[in-house]
């Protein structure tokens, strides 16, 4: 979404020929935001094409060579250098690799009072085969069962604060968390959701009113069509938002 310097070795030429990042960032900053940016470190399209399937195919089936660690690497590091971000959100997790602490030492030394999401993690290799691939998936469904029983989950290695996604109840004070979600059942924009799909302005005022005595926020998903322009059920949302302060 912007016009990377960094080129893409399976696809040259994938990126935009502006910088719409860095317009976001000059217009969110000029309203007297912060301002993050969102990668999605772990899963690339143009390194991997399999069917995602089940969890395991999601979180083991990513592209672990070098060529996409420099990649991602790099990547990271130009967004630093070029926007200083307040956030930095990696999404899926990281492909491990030995120096993600320096990345998180360049990012500090960039912007000191930055904050990065918990989405930094890894598989380790041997769990990649994909014979292994069901067990995977059985022994995940017993982790999120054991979670939704007792709204535990383990601390990453990595974060400043912790993400929730889809559920607002959150047990492990004192870290600070972020809920999560789009405004209604998917992130970005869905042509087949319906208006009853939608969260309501209420819903959002009685989340932040909840989140915020336990150092929670609400990072709430705005999703426009290829057009640029926002469905009517989400522009309601913000609209009734906008017409009393939270």
């Amino acid at each position: 979404m912007y016009d990377t310097q960094v080129e893409n070795p399976r696809r040259p030429g994938y990126h935009l020929d502006f910088d719409f990042v860095g317009q976001l960032a000059k217009a969110v900053r000029a309203r007297g935001m912060r301002f993050g940016v969102y990668y999605s470190s772990l899963l690339d399209w143009t390194f991997k094409h399999d069917r995602i399937q089940s969890a395991a195919t999601l979180l083991l089936g990513s592209d672990h060579s070098k060529q996409y660690r420099d990649y991602v690497w790099a990547q990271w590091h130009e967004l630093i250098d070029r926007y200083h971000p307040d956030i930095l959100w990696s999404d899926i997790g990281y492909p491990e690799d030995a120096r993600l602490p320096q990345l998180f030492r360049d990012y500090y030394a960039a912007v000191p009072e930055g904050m990065v999401d918990d989405r930094w993690s890894d598989y380790p290799s041997w769990m990649r085969h994909k014979a292994l691939y069901p067990l995977f998936n059985a022994g995940g469904a017993y982790v999120n069962w054991r979670q939704e029983k007792t709204n535990k989950t383990a601390a990453p290695q990595y974060y400043d604060y912790r993400t929730l996604e889809y559920h607002t109840v959150w047990t492990g004070a004192p870290d600070y968390y972020e809920i999560t979600r789009g405004m209604d059942y998917s992130f970005g924009y869905n042509r087949a959701a319906r208006p009853s799909d939608f969260i309501t302005a209420k819903q959002v005022r009685e989340m932040i009113a909840a989140a915020r005595p336990q150092r929670g926020r609400l990072l709430l998903n705005v999703g426009p069509k290829a057009d640029g322009t926002l469905p009517a059920p989400q522009t309601k949302v913000l609209r009734d938002l906008a017409s009393k302060a939270l």
